[in-house]
């Protein structure tokens, strides 16, 4: 897996994917692009039912490697909606997927807790 991307798909499980070696710059480059367009992405989350999407960078002596996190109401149908997705950015996404990532491998989820209820409840506090 030298010079790869793990990666972690939609939902509560996390994949370890192998990319092209030197790949980081390209990576850079997708994630600036995510940014910039951050209306469109948080629509397609929407429409997929996906809540929390999140993506690190760990430049290792190994290679560079993408961890990558999302979690969906309903994985399956998140897929489903993901790969008949007519969204712009979607297909950007996909050609980045088809271009940069190699292979994927699934990682074990250990714990995931997550405490929101509670959150949306308490009055904000921040000054």
């Amino acid at each position: 897996m030298s010079g790869g991307i793990r990666y972690v798909p939609r939902g509560d499980r996390l994949c370890q994917g192998a990319a092209e070696a030197g790949s980081a710059r390209r990576v850079r480059a997708w994630a600036a692009e995510l940014k910039s367009r951050r209306d469109e992405v948080l629509q397609t989350l929407r429409d997929e039912g996906v809540v929390i999407e999140s993506v690190f960078l760990e430049e290792a002596s190994d290679g560079d490697f993408l961890i990558y996190y999302m979690r969906a109401r309903d994985l399956k149908e998140a897929n489903r909606l993901a790969q008949r997705s007519r969204h712009a950015i979607d297909a950007y996404h996909q050609e980045f997927k088809r271009q940069v990532w190699e292979s994927t491998i699934g990682l074990e989820l250990l714990i995931d807790f997550d405490d929101f209820a509670s959150i949306e409840s308490r009055p904000d506090t921040r000054a």
